[in-house]
Parts: structure tokens; sequence; C-alpha cells
């Protein structure tokens, strides 16, 4: 009698264990999907971090650099670089901080970045820019943009007795961004 209650069973325990053990699997799937995702968010945060400690260091020691140098010859010019400088400063310090800033207050920041350029290399270069932004509530991630603005004028063509040039389109249109360098 024991042995045939224990083979009848037999069928229905192994519905429950393996039930358990299907939702056990889910269970664990889904925290290991979760730490996934997370860990993927974190990696894209820091390379957004990492790119963002790469540029403010470069860009702000060539602009305290060429603020001293016309500081000797044009205080004028010198203090119009500076209040630039301090935009983008202000910025970099505190709308830099969250995950993503809108677009336009990004586009103001490489029209002063722009702006400091074009008074840094003065007759060296030519600059043309167009800004076209639609609307303002478009979001970026922060400084996204500017090693791509930067490199335009670190790696320009300036060959003897010519002038060089840059030129940037950046133009927002229905949600869709388009930056020509």
């Amino acid at each position: 009698f024991f042995v045939h209650k224990l083979f009848s069973s037999f069928p229905s325990a192994m519905a429950i264990v393996t039930t358990t053990c299907g939702i056990r699997f889910y269970e664990e799937h889904y925290k290991i999907e979760q730490i996934n995702a997370k860990l993927k968010q974190e990696h894209l945060e820091a390379q957004i971090k990492l790119l963002q400690d790469q540029i403010n260091p470069h860009l702000m020691f060539n602009i305290l650099n060429h603020i001293h140098i016309l500081m000797q010859n044009n205080v004028e010019l010198a203090s119009t670089v500076l209040l630039k400088f301090s935009d983008i400063l202000r910025y970099q310090l505190y709308e830099c901080n969250q995950q993503h800033v809108f677009l336009h207050q990004e586009i103001q920041y490489l029209q002063d970045l722009v702006a400091i350029e074009e008074i840094r290399w003065q007759e060296e270069l030519t600059v043309q820019c167009v800004w076209e932004i639609e609307t303002k509530q478009l979001q970026i991630a922060p400084l996204f943009l500017v090693p791509l603005v930067e490199n335009a004028f670190k790696h320009v063509s300036r060959l003897p007795h010519q002038q060089g040039y840059v030129h940037i389109r950046c133009k927002e249109e229905k949600g869709k961004l388009t930056l020509a360098i």
C-alpha cells in the first residue's frame, strides 16, 4: 500500500517541484537581468563622465593661456573672452552634473566656445556657424557634442599664407539632431 501511494503521488510531487524550480529560475533570471541593465547604465554614465573629465582640463588650460596672452595686448578683448569663459565654467559646474541637459543650453555652450576660438584664431581662421534649433525641450547628454566642435578647431588645416576655415551647421528638426562640421 505504501509503495502504491508513493508511486501514485510521484507525478503530483514532480509537478510541484518542477513548478517551484521554474518560478525560482524565473525570479533569479529577472534579478540577473535587472543587475545587467543597471551595470549597462552605470557603464554608460561612466563613459560620459570620462569624456567630460577629458574635455575640461584641456579646454580650460587653453582658454586660460589665451586670456593671459590677451591681457598683455588687448585688455578689452581679454575681458570679453573672460566673460565667455565664465559662462563656460558656469555651465560645466552647474548644468553638467545632471544626466541630461536641454539642447539649447548645450548649443549656447558651443556658441561660447566657438566665440572664444574665433577670437583666439582671429585672421588665421574663418568660422561660419548656423544653429537651427526648433524646440527648447529636447535633451542631450551634457558635453556630448563638445569633442566634435573642439576637434574641428584643434585639427583645422592651415597652410602657410592661407586662411583655414571651420564650418559648423547644427540643426534640430522634429526631434532629430544633425551636426555637420
